[in-house]
């Protein structure tokens, strides 16, 4: 009797136990998405930009040729205000300041003369969204890069590639 009774109740517990865990806290978000990308939100506005050398080849810093100054890792341009334009394939730097000043002083009413001082790749465009389940359609906790139900340009989030400008015209 009294083996039965601690029988049951080693039973019980580990029963009560294996079921506890059972129930245990849900799992956070798990994020399936690569690093890197920007929300498309951020790029509105006007921005100030200034572009810094940061890595030349070695034969890049060789002597004035041709009336070419060589580049020098710390060089830097002026500050130019610019407004971001995001197309299919790039992200363009537009600068909002004008090239010659007083030029569109002469016309009133013009805008000023724009012109692109940057021009970065962009890799994808995309929506961060919960995958699915199959079987009852329910909303999981596994986060995903969907580059196909919306078109590119109604998509929220994008991935570009900064480190290499990709126009000839620097800033």
């Amino acid at each position: 009797m009294k083996l039965r009774r601690k029988l049951l109740a080693g039973i019980t517990l580990f029963t009560l136990v294996a079921f506890g865990a059972g129930c245990a806290e849900r799992l956070g978000e798990i994020d399936k998405t690569k690093p890197n990308y920007f929300e498309k939100s951020i790029f509105q506005g006007e921005w100030y930009v200034r572009t810094t050398i940061t890595d030349i080849p070695y034969l890049g810093a060789v002597a004035v040729q041709d009336g070419v100054v060589p580049a020098i890792i710390g060089m830097s341009t002026e500050m130019v205000r610019v407004r971001w334009e995001i197309q299919e394939d790039y992200l363009l730097a537009i600068s909002q300041d004008e090239a010659i000043p007083g030029m569109n002083d002469i016309e009133a009413g013009k805008d000023p003369e724009e012109h692109v001082v940057a021009k970065y790749r962009i890799s994808s465009h995309f929506d961060v969204r919960h995958q699915y389940d199959g079987q009852t359609g329910e909303e999981n906790n596994i986060l995903y890069e969907d580059g196909s139900t919306d078109k590119w340009y109604e998509r929220e989030q994008m991935r570009v590639e900064l480190k290499r400008i990709q126009n000839e015209v620097g800033i």
